[in-house]
């Protein structure tokens, strides 16, 4: 009994003290060790972003390079060639299709055609809903088209011959542009 007592006392008494110091420092230390400094005027910000623009070849390499491999993934698609068109996806595309597959890869959801979400069956054309029936070009720009483009992120429209378009986004990552497109059915539209 009496050793109890005195290990609880000595356990007691540390665990006081202990939280007797927390106190008293963060009382005496107050706000002021997270005090950041006033930012600048708005006038005075600045966008990275901005900082350095891109020259006309550089703009013009990017669209190319980002054509080029929006070409090649095309012709996976229609070819069948699932495993190719897979390693030309970003991850968060690869991931969508996965997540769909219940547990047969994003390759088979590609072959078979049909997304599943539990119970859920959901048909779909990878070819024609990933990029457009009949495609006869790939623009970099089309009239009344907002694009947010980044220098990793590049915006394509994608042409049928019977002149509707779709935005396809390409992403530049893993050392290549990747076709990104999490969805499916992305909205078409008149081209004028």
């Amino acid at each position: 009994m009496m050793w109890q007592s005195w290990e609880r006392r000595w356990v007691g008494g540390r665990f006081g003290w202990g939280a007797g110091m927390l106190v008293l420092l963060l009382t005496a230390c107050g706000g002021g060790l997270y005090d950041l400094p006033p930012a600048p005027p708005a006038s005075e910000w600045v966008s990275f972003q901005e900082q350095r623009e891109e020259s006309d070849e550089e703009r013009v390499r990017r669209f190319l390079d980002a054509k080029r491999a929006a070409i090649q993934i095309y012709a996976a698609l229609a070819e069948g060639r699932w495993e190719r068109a897979v390693e030309l996806m970003s991850q968060e595309t690869v991931a969508f299709f996965e997540d769909a597959s219940n547990g047969a890869g994003a390759e088979a959801v590609l072959a078979a055609g049909v997304l599943s979400f539990g119970d859920e069956q959901i048909p779909f054309d990878p070819l024609v809903d990933l990029f457009i029936a009949d495609l006869e070009d790939l623009r970099d720009e089309v009239e009344g088209q907002v694009e947010a483009e980044t220098r990793r992120r590049k915006e394509l429209f994608a042409i049928s011959r019977q002149g509707q378009g779709r935005k396809i986004i390409m992403i530049y990552e893993r050392d290549g542009w990747r076709l990104h497109s999490p969805f499916i059915r992305t909205p078409t539209f008149a081209v004028p």
